[in-house]
């Protein structure tokens, strides 16, 4: 008995055909998925910046019917704005760098540009430039500019100090 379960069957020439147009349909297939996809992430995004839009539209029109002047809706937005920054974040940032010769002594946001103004004193000038080159190399500022600086007895002893400072964000 001889049974042959490996013979090679020979398929038609109109197996081969279908079988390649299937594979072309499911490559078809395939890319279409990918463009929808695509759209719909696309579409997604865009609702998602409607959705804001209408939203501070509405909180603008609560504002406006509050019976604020514009100038005190301006300052309330400036107040959610400033309400809204990662203080502990920047606030360790500042401190993670200060170390023990430096005392800060004021930091205060500035609303307008989205920075922030330090007020400090250092024991020594050279205290000074060391924690100006930290605070650039922290990483978690964009810029460190310098604003005064004034040192006591002809720059020996303390140097008080303003700072303009930018988050990274």
């Amino acid at each position: 008995m001889s049974l042959d379960f490996s013979a090679s069957a020979r398929h038609s020439l109109w197996a081969w055909a279908l079988l390649v147009l299937g594979l072309a349909g499911s490559a078809h297939a395939l890319w279409q998925r990918h463009d929808l996809l695509a759209g719909i992430s696309e579409k997604k995004e865009v609702i998602s910046r409607q959705e804001k839009q209408a939203q501070q539209e509405q909180w603008d029109d609560q504002l406006s019917t509050a019976g604020q002047s514009p100038a005190s809706a301006k300052a309330t937005a400036l107040l959610a704005t400033e309400l809204n920054r990662p203080w502990e974040q920047m606030l360790d940032a500042l401190r993670e760098v200060a170390g023990k010769k430096i005392q800060l002594t004021r930091v205060q946001p500035d609303g307008e540009g989205g920075l922030l103004q330090i007020t400090g004193r250092a024991d020594e000038p050279k205290e000074f430039l060391a924690y100006m080159t930290r605070l650039r190399e922290s990483g978690h500022w964009r810029s460190v500019q310098p604003v005064s600086h004034e040192s006591a007895n002809d720059g020996v002893g303390y140097v008080s100090f303003q700072l303009m400072l930018e988050w990274q964000q």
